[in-house]
């Protein structure tokens, strides 16, 4: 399984970092025109087919659901609008945690197709749950990036079973005062 494009996560705070979402393991679901979920991952298959501990792993699952598929006309087509659901879950050094946002996601083609094309612009990211020794490089972050993915239903089931199992090892953490991510007026 794979696919084309790579988002990237990165900071809105000047000390913070950037993560780069080049999964080689990716896939979708859909069930009508609008809804589907997309799920890349670096993890070995085994943990979401055998249930292996990956809690003493390194590793990223991204976890996009679209909840519209924004239509000319009748949606509005701004970075501001919110088109989908955004989650990414890192483990590191034993240590888990979840980022979770939203964000403004198109797609070439019809649910129904082999394959799909999404891309993602201007996602807002915040740790949302952590285990308590995961150090939060990110903070506050803006996710985007074009990738590609094949339709397989059984998979995509399975990386979502291992991602809110895995994502139970944390504990919800208290959200930060937002900060605002779009760039700073133009000076004349």
């Amino acid at each position: 399984m794979g696919g084309g494009g790579s988002p990237r996560a990165t900071s809105t705070s000047p000390e913070g970092g950037s993560l780069s979402l080049d999964l080689p393991t990716r896939c979708f679901t859909a069930r009508d025109g609008n809804w589907a979920d997309f799920y890349l991952t670096d993890l070995p298959a085994d943990v979401f087919h055998q249930g292996a501990d990956a809690t003493s792993m390194r590793g990223t699952i991204l976890h996009v659901h679209m909840f519209l598929n924004p239509k000319a006309g009748r949606t509005p087509l701004s970075t501001s609008a919110s088109t989908c659901i955004v989650r990414v879950l890192v483990i590191a050094d034993g240590q888990i945690g979840v980022y979770g946002g939203g964000g403004f996601m198109s797609r070439g083609g019809g649910v129904n197709e082999p394959n799909l094309t999404a891309r993602l612009r201007a996602g807002t990211l915040e740790l949302t749950r952590a285990t308590p020794g995961f150090a939060d490089a990110l903070g506050q972050s803006v996710v985007s990036g074009t990738f590609s993915c094949p339709r397989d239903d059984r998979e995509a089931l399975l990386i979502s079973r291992a991602m809110t199992a895995l994502a139970w090892h944390a504990a919800e953490v208290t959200p930060q005062p937002l900060v605002d991510v779009a760039p700073p007026p133009a000076t004349p």
